[in-house]
């Protein structure tokens, strides 16, 4: 007598095709931002005004990190992944990494919380908007074919978009997410579409502050 098994394949639109590594390294940092926001007794400003004002509450981050350290990396990239998240353009925030920590280790902190950032949006999408996506897909050509391009070759696609600064970067991560994109494929593709143009702002940040030190401001 032989017995045989079946699988049940995994879908790209199914939460177990989110690698679990990832899964452990977001845990501690969500785990993380409660304290950080609402008990934490440094001189952070209030989480509100990210909503109401984004410009005014970087500049507090930016002047609450330049007395904190080295827990200021932490707190920069706590906050870049929050704006990220919630769709706040984080562009100003980018330039001041390099005022703040230089153009190496800034574009290090950046890019480190924008692929955690991305990788959290994408789960969000391909978790709780496949489905709506799906239908959005079956009455549309074009998002069907661009579903069906991501699918095939996403790496390529994504980093062809990535390199374009036209296309915002935190809605895009819960677009992706929705579709059927292997993540890895978006994953370095996000890395590499994205490094050159965060050094390059983080760069425009490490300038200001040789201009400013030497009294050109």
């Amino acid at each position: 007598t032989t017995t045989t098994t079946t699988t049940t394949p995994t879908t790209a639109g199914s939460p177990s095709s989110f690698p679990l590594p990832i899964w452990s390294l977001l845990l501690p940092l969500l785990l993380l931002l409660p304290p950080l926001f609402l008990s934490s007794p440094l001189p952070l400003p209030s989480p509100s005004l990210l909503m109401s004002s984004p410009v005014d509450f970087f500049n507090a981050v930016v002047s609450s990190v330049q007395g904190l350290g080295a827990v200021g990396y932490l707190y920069f990239g706590v906050v870049y992944v929050v704006a990220e998240i919630l769709a706040i353009p984080a562009i100003p925030l980018t330039a001041s990494a390099g005022y703040l920590f230089g153009t190496v280790p800034g574009t290090l902190v950046v890019l480190t919380a924008a692929l955690i950032a991305a990788s959290i949006s994408f789960q969000i999408g391909r978790t709780f908007l496949r489905e709506w996506v799906k239908d959005r897909v079956s009455e549309n050509d074009s998002l069907a074919a661009l579903d069906k391009a991501l699918e095939k070759a996403g790496f390529k696609v994504i980093l062809l978009l990535r390199l374009s600064p036209a296309f915002p970067f935190a809605l895009s991560n819960y677009l992706y997410g929705s579709t059927g994109v292997n993540f890895w494929s978006y994953f370095w593709a996000t890395l590499l579409g994205f490094a050159p143009g965060t050094a390059a702002y983080v760069y425009s940040g490490t300038v200001a502050a040789t201009v400013a030190s030497k009294g050109g401001v």
